[in-house]
């Protein structure tokens, strides 16, 4: 697998990958709000503005899946500002809006950004619920806790306050009742499923009367039925007879919901071996010595009445095992091998080579030190190879506290409605040095927040994890959130559970050898210059912006000129004037969509320009049809 991956790399090495963002005002809308975004476009190897493509593409999907919205957006310095009026009579869900590049149409995978928005007619509440369940995955017969708190719209806690509860299941009543809030507006909430259930349709519904009138919040039961997804991964993806090693699990129910099970751990006679929790999201890991001739599988303890087995993967007898730990600043990478053998130890960040070792393994353990602020933010793969074979293989996610620090001080606190407000921003890096930075800021009701519950990807989240791995990631955000104690183990979960990519060709791309889409250009022109007898004449062309900026060129010996960046709203004129005296030319245009300049050398090896120019011409040709039917 690595290997493959490899020779895509190799053999798309001009390949710059382009990651977008989109920054919204906020992530709840009323029928008759406008939703303002910013698109934050960047080079994928190091997170800075994007200088290839200069259009990026905008889409809005409603409930139904039809993309409403198309919108092209100019690209200036990395970024791109836009906003979208929610009329009236649109009708309410949850939408979901992207934003690509034409140049990011290459790739296969999760690579374009989407979010999820919410389109609903608002009662603003009168106190702030919050409702969670801690435990992700409950059975039949199961005990479910569930952690409510309330807090005033000045969010100050609750307390000693009273509430009910419903509990519905198929859309039967099966459990109610009441409780009063601790003094910190507080309550973990705990009732039992039923014995026997036939749906994963159940719901808890928590009303307040307060001041008069009903509040009330509601959340979907995490249940779990006898369709479970439970897959092991070795660490460094090898399991070897004879040698200690961790394994990685990872639960899902038949939605890819994370499930919070208990395994159990079995060889062929069925003797149980370990009893494993999982630790966050469905995630853990297990020590497991594998023996020569024993098979193991896996049943699922809790929730109860899961009959499924679980195979896990079959040991072999030669090889190593790789782990890696991170500990005080430092990569402690481990190699137990099976025999001696020559290998090379390489780290690779988003497609290049950032560290690389040749070392003599012994038999048993080797163990060497990377210190982590030699490495760069982000996702890094170590791979151990033998005669440029990988062996083993392991993704290490670094130095996830160097974070940009943003500080937002009101000049008072205190305003009067409609009144004036000045902030001061500070940005400053890991070490308080100030850092320049590119921000969006918004001002929302903090009342609507508790509707909002938004658990979807951050700028950090997308751009430094996501976007970089396969499969779905459960509340990303969490991650990167320094105040979460689980957050530092869970992530080296996510990096041992979710398989790494940092980017795969569409399969067309992959026949053929040759990019599909180019980076697209701001409203390009093309033309030719000719003379009275249609044949091409070298000349001076010049490309006059209203009545004073001009542009300068001189064409091929072919007559061909070739301008970009222009922009939409303005008026040009292309003036030519031949190289030879006294000949009438006359300036005709090929194409307004060309997206490379064919009159330069191509940084890009992976494209054919005579074919591209021919399809531009075609294109343009039907256009130009098209305009003089409209104009019969």
């Amino acid at each position: 697998m690595s290997s493959l991956f490899l020779n895509a790399q190799n053999k798309f090495s001009d390949f710059k990958k382009e990651k977008t963002y989109i920054q919204t005002s906020h992530v709840f809308y009323k029928p008759g709000e406008e939703m303002f975004f910013k698109i934050f476009i960047v080079q994928a190897e190091n997170n800075l503005p994007a200088n290839q493509s200069k259009v990026v593409n905008f889409e809005l999907v409603d409930p139904s899946g039809t993309v409403v919205r198309k919108s092209k957006y100019e690209i200036k310095n990395g970024h791109a500002d836009g906003s979208f009026y929610f009329g009236e009579d649109m009708k309410g869900g949850i939408y979901k809006i992207r934003a690509f590049t034409n140049w990011m149409q290459n790739e296969a995978g999760k690579n374009v950004f989407e979010k999820e928005i919410t389109l609903q007619k608002i009662v603003s509440p009168r106190i702030l619920m919050k409702l969670d369940f801690p435990k992700k995955g409950y059975g039949a017969g199961d005990e479910v806790l569930a952690d409510f708190s309330m807090r005033s719209l000045s969010n100050l806690p609750i307390p000693f306050y009273e509430a009910y509860f419903t509990v519905m299941h198929q859309g039967e009543k099966i459990n109610e009742g009441s409780f009063i809030t601790d003094k910190e507006g507080k309550y973990i909430l705990k009732f039992k499923l039923p014995e026997v259930l036939k749906s994963s349709d159940a719901l808890l519904n928590i009303k307040v009367n307060f001041d008069g009138f009903t509040e009330s919040i509601s959340r979907n039961i995490p249940i779990v039925l006898n369709n479970l997804d439970v897959k092991f991964m070795p660490e460094g993806g090898t399991f070897i007879n004879g040698i200690e090693q961790n394994i990685a699990f990872k639960v899902l129910d038949e939605f890819e919901k994370p499930v919070d099970a208990v395994l159990g751990i079995y060889n062929q006679n069925h003797k149980k071996l370990t009893e494993v929790s999982a630790y966050n999201f469905g995630m853990g890991i297990f020590l497991l010595t594998p023996k020569n001739g024993e098979t193991y599988y896996a049943k699922v303890l809790k929730p109860e009445n899961i009959s499924k087995i679980y195979q896990l993967p079959t040991a072999k007898d030669n090889g190593i095992v790789f782990n890696a730990k991170k500990e005080n600043q430092k990569i402690s990478l481990n190699i137990n091998s099976t025999s001696e053998r020559n290998v090379i130890i390489s780290g690779n960040f988003r497609g290049k080579e950032i560290y690389s070792k040749t070392m003599r393994l012994k038999q048993g353990l080797n163990l060497f030190e990377i210190p982590e602020n030699e490495l760069p933010i982000g996702i890094c793969r170590f791979t151990v190879s033998e005669s440029n074979i990988p062996l083993a293989e392991r993704i290490v996610f670094t130095n996830e506290n160097r974070q940009m620090k943003v500080k937002i001080t009101p000049t008072k606190k205190n305003y009067l409605p409609r009144e004036k407000v000045i902030v001061n921003i500070e940005t400053t890096d890991e070490n308080n040095q100030p850092i320049p930075a590119n921000l969006s800021m918004s001002v929302v009701d903090d009342k609507l927040w508790t509707y909002a519950d938004d658990k979807q990807n951050h700028i950090l989240s997308w751009l430094l994890l996501d976007s970089e791995l396969r499969g779905k990631i459960e509340r990303p955000q969490f991650y990167f959130d320094k105040k979460e104690e689980k957050a530092r183990k869970s992530l080296d979960l996510v990096m041992l559970t979710n398989g790494y990519r940092y980017f795969e060709m569409i399969p067309d791309v992959e026949k053929s050898g040759k990019y599909k889409y180019l980076p697209e250009k701001k409203n390009p022109i093309y033309g030719i210059i000719e003379d009275e007898n249609k044949k091409p004449v070298k000349a001076e062309v010049f490309l006059v912006e209203g009545n004073s900026k001009i542009k300068k060129q001189i064409t091929t010996e072919n007559g061909l000129f070739y301008f970009s960046d222009l922009n939409r709203n303005e008026y040009y004129t292309v003036i030519a004037k031949s190289l030879s005296k006294k000949q009438k030319v006359n300036v005709r245009m090929l194409s307004y969509k060309l997206n490379i300049n064919p009159l330069v050398k191509q940084s890009l090896e992976n494209i054919d320009v005579e074919e591209i120019i021919k399809e531009a011409e075609i294109k343009e040709k039907r256009h130009q049809f098209l305009r003089e039917l409209k104009g019969l």
